[in-house]
């Protein structure tokens, strides 16, 4: 077991002995190097929100987009700003020898290495991460969700050590390892497996009780409330569910409408946010899972915060999966924590520095806590810390 834990904390240390100053030349000349300084020809593959972003920053800077491809045959043929989308198929044959393609998917469920196969089975032979773009242009389009510049997260290199070494088991300080390799390095192969049947309920690390009081921070369209359901069945004293988008609120509601009188009665839900106090916030409505609270946002949201609005439940479980807000709703539930110490699972993948600052925040307001990481999407995606009273943890250490 030591030698063991000797040789993840080497691993941290290899990974984090790179200065900044060096960083910061990998992350402005890899790119360069990729494109034979942007003397090749560039194919963007995907040309969804994330293509199309890639896409401006590209032309932006002056960069040549010679086309554009995307596994969908409704999207062939069009023009995305000014530059044609082809066919998988098509793009190799004109490009493959001679191009970059710039793999630009980045959304649930999507496996990067699948479709690098595929690109690589069409005999294309560079093909690279969107994250380059963003190393070398990383002014012009972040933030994105958990990429930054690796010299940046290497400025939290002692932070970083300091969460490595309050994760409670091995196979959390594995994924650890794994998730900040793949933000420094963008070395996506090593990433986890993921485990899509168990979010917020892995079997291994916790077990609901029959008086849960489940607060549900990011309700989406009730695929938690479901899951929950799932496991419990009608097993539980209250589940508060909050979700400010219009559309996906609507679906929550008409799930939950289907549902038993007795489940009925034990269900409240909130169309508004969480946050760290009452108040109004901009929000951005998409009707799907990527809602958020924005700057850029187009209207005005009720929000609260969780200390506000279910104290007087004692809380005995929160999710929190807030598209970047994580830390906020956590400032804003640092009473319920702090008195009831309730089980919290947590996406730490919306922001760069929720990997670190999230797990650090929950263990300075209860050191009690056991800190467990585990994935639960391809790439990066559903990263959830699952912070665990250690009298509720089922594994002993």
């Amino acid at each position: 077991m030591n030698k063991s834990r000797r040789s993840l904390s080497e691993k941290l240390d290899a990974l984090l002995i790179e200065e900044p100053d060096h960083a910061i030349k990998r992350e402005v000349q890899t790119l360069c190097d990729v494109t034979n300084d942007f003397t090749m020809p560039i194919v963007l593959v995907g040309v969804g929100s994330l293509g199309q972003k890639i896409s401006s920053v590209l032309k932006l800077n002056n960069v040549n987009i010679a086309a554009s491809t995307d596994s969908n045959p409704q999207k062939w043929g069009i023009s995305l700003a000014g530059t044609q989308v082809l066919s998988p198929n098509e793009a190799a044959e004109k490009f493959g020898e001679s191009g970059v393609f710039v793999i630009c998917i980045w959304s649930p469920k999507h496996s990067y290495l699948e479709t690098k196969a595929q690109f690589t089975k069409l005999h294309c032979k560079r093909i690279i991460h969107f994250g380059t773009v963003i190393w070398k242009f990383g002014d012009d389009i972040l933030p994105h969700y958990q990429f930054e510049l690796p010299h940046r997260i290497l400025r939290n290199s002692e932070t970083i050590r300091i969460v490595f070494n309050l994760l409670r088991d091995e196979e959390s300080k594995r994924q650890f390892l794994a998730h900040l390799q793949y933000r420094l390095y963008l070395n996506t192969e090593v990433l986890p497996i993921p485990s899509f049947t168990d979010q917020y309920f892995p079997r291994e690390l916790i077990t609901l009780r029959s008086n849960e009081v489940f607060i549900d921070s990011g309700a989406y369209d009730g695929d938690t409330l479901k899951s929950f359901l799932n496991v419990q069945d009608d097993k539980f004293k209250k589940y508060v569910a909050f979700e400010p988008d219009p559309t996906n609120f609507q679906k929550l509601t008409a799930f939950t409408d289907g549902l038993s009188r007795i489940m009925r009665g034990k269900i409240f839900l909130h169309k508004k946010a969480v946050a760290h106090k009452k108040g109004k916030v901009l929000f951005n409505i998409t009707g799907g899972s990527s809602s958020n609270v924005s700057e850029s946002g187009s209207v005005r949201i009720n929000c609260a915060s969780i200390d506000e609005e279910v104290y007087s439940l004692k809380p005995t479980y929160i999710k929190l999966d807030v598209e970047g807000q994580e830390q906020n709703a956590l400032r804003g539930a640092k009473n319920v924590i702090s008195d009831f110490h309730p089980v919290v699972g947590v996406c730490v993948y919306h922001l760069p520095d929720d990997l670190w600052n999230i797990p650090l925040f929950l263990h300075r307001l209860y050191p009690g806590y056991s800190l467990y990481l585990r994935t639960h999407d391809y790439d990066g995606l559903e990263l959830v810390l699952y912070a665990i009273p250690r009298e509720r943890s089922i594994k002993k250490h």
